[in-house]
């Protein structure tokens, strides 16, 4: 019997609710294992622990990102601290962006940019916005290694508001970045592919654009267009 594109839909979906139950399962196991040996066992057996766990959050991650890239669904909470509401600011934004690129990648230099016209323009539909610009931060991190420079910035020209992220690094060549939004493509063996892809799509839904090139000294910049129009 040939499989519909109804069935295979079903059946992603049904895979990707199977794995995050199974990653949920075995953090709560391993959480109370843990416990329950904390005083019986060696410390550096102990330490085997927060890895798994670690482990056991990627594989959430990852689904959740299947999630957003076959459903369309996004997150309630993007950033660590706390949910972004409609409103607010393109400062504000920038500088909860890279305070949560710190948090999750410590080895970061992250600075933020702004300028009097860009920051306190007021936003709709913020979390999309916040979402796309989640996954620029994470890619230009995960891109260049523990030891990068990051500047997450926001500036206003003319009716158009820019906000992006710009990473140091090793020159990217020019065929990566013509593919860089398509889903799955990658130049790392580790990653999958999808959060520049979900970029562009949470860009797209909230009326804007987005655009990469690569920088003079190396590294590439990407970023996020969005015309007055759209932001009001």
């Amino acid at each position: 019997m040939t499989m519909t594109s109804s069935d295979l839909s079903r059946m992603n979906r049904v895979l990707r609710h199977r794995l995050r139950n199974s990653a949920s399962g075995i953090k709560s196991s391993v959480t109370l294992l843990a416990e329950e040996l904390k005083d019986s066992v060696e410390p550096d057996i102990l330490e085997y622990f927060p890895l798994i766990l670690q482990e056991c959050d990627r594989l959430t991650d990852v689904t959740d990102r299947m999630n957003a890239l076959f459903d369309g669904s996004v997150s309630e909470h993007v950033f660590a601290d706390g949910p972004v509401e409609d409103g607010c600011d393109a400062e504000s934004l920038v500088k909860r962006l890279a305070a949560d690129l710190q948090r999750r990648f410590p080895g970061t230099t992250t600075t933020v940019q702004t300028d009097s016209a860009a920051a306190c323009r007021p936003m709709s539909d913020v979390k999309r916005m916040a979402a796309a610009l989640r996954e620029l931060a994470v890619n230009a991190a995960e891109a260049v290694g523990r030891a990068f420079d990051v500047e997450c910035y926001a500036q206003a020209e003319g009716d158009t508001l820019r906000i992006g992220v710009r990473n140091s690094g090793e020159p990217v060549a020019p065929d990566a970045i013509r593919q860089m939004f398509l889903p799955f493509f990658t130049t790392k063996s580790r990653h999958i592919g999808i959060g520049l892809n979900l970029a562009q799509r949470y860009a797209e839904a909230c009326g804007g654009e987005l655009l990469a090139r690569g920088n003079a000294d190396g590294g590439m910049t990407v970023e996020l267009r969005l015309p007055a129009s759209e932001r009001e």
